[in-house]
């Protein structure tokens, strides 16, 4: 299978769930990506394929390219003669194939540097960048990319829906993850629309509970059943004097330059044992 036509089955089977990602550290906010088929077009990259639009369909609706490619209307041969088919297109393609494995792994990040999210700025960016989106996702593995996303409805501040605005491979001369701002990643859960299932991928505060209950000392076992912590003694009112008395001669003795002589137990009896 030519890779235009693995791209195309890979957005339709991403068409299927919705990420939702918690994040934010003094404002927490929720972001829910979806892939409708009508990004198809422009993920894919078919807006650089101009100078071949004679030999392509370019003119139809932009939720009908995806199933063009899929049903053999438009081939991997066909686009691979445009110019700008191996620099704009092919690393958006390669991107796509592995976008649910790479959104699935990295998310999990055995490794905190698998997996990013950024407030995006093109005008930050070390170098010229012709990339739009309000957010950046960076994911490592299995295949380095970026993936930019924006809200649905820009108008609606309290709008969570996200949508994909463009993806490409990493390409190492061009890190786009660079003078951005980094966002703390509470929560990633993959969310079957049609099922309604949900997987959780990634969630910090369960992670940070279990590893601090790994962390505890277990107490020792005595006879087979857990032993109990033992209870400090309440000390009384003699007793209290008694140990402030002590702390007391300590105190003094230091100051001396002596060590106070301990006190014989039996009364009566001032001769050290």
């Amino acid at each position: 299978m030519d890779l235009l036509k693995k791209a195309a089955l890979a957005w339709r089977d991403l068409g299927k769930f919705e990420y939702q990602i918690n994040f934010g550290k003094n404002l927490i906010r929720d972001m829910h990506i979806t892939f409708d088929r009508s990004e198809f077009y422009h993920i894919a990259g078919f807006q650089h394929l101009k100078d071949i639009e004679d030999k392509l369909p370019l003119h139809m609706p932009n939720n009908k390219y995806m199933d063009l490619v899929i049903g053999g209307k438009i081939t991997q041969n066909q686009i691979e003669s445009g110019e700008k088919y191996e620099t704009f297109v092919k690393p958006r393609l390669e991107a796509i194939v592995d976008l649910q494995e790479t959104l699935d792994q990295s998310t999990q990040r055995q490794n905190k540097k698998d997996f990013g999210l950024y407030e995006y700025n093109q005008l930050s960016c070390p170098f010229k960048a012709e990339t739009n989106g309000n957010n950046l996702i960076f994911g490592k593995k299995p295949t380095e990319m970026f993936l930019f996303v924006d809200k649905e409805n820009k108008n609606d501040t309290k709008d969570v829906h996200y949508v994909c605005t463009s993806i490409f491979t990493a390409d190492p001369k061009r890190d786009y993850t660079k003078q951005q701002v980094e966002m703390t990643v509470h929560s990633v859960v993959k969310f079957n629309r049609k099922t309604q299932e949900q997987e959780i991928l990634l969630d910090t505060s369960e992670a940070k509970r279990i590893m601090e209950e790994r962390s505890k000392p277990k107490p020792k076992e005595q006879n087979g059943n857990p032993a109990e912590e033992k209870k400090k003694p309440m000390i009384g009112e003699n007793g209290r004097l008694e140990e402030m008395k002590k702390k007391a001669d300590l105190y003094n003795a230091a100051r001396k330059g002596k060590k106070p002589k301990p006190k014989n137990k039996n009364k009566g009896n001032d001769e050290l044992s």
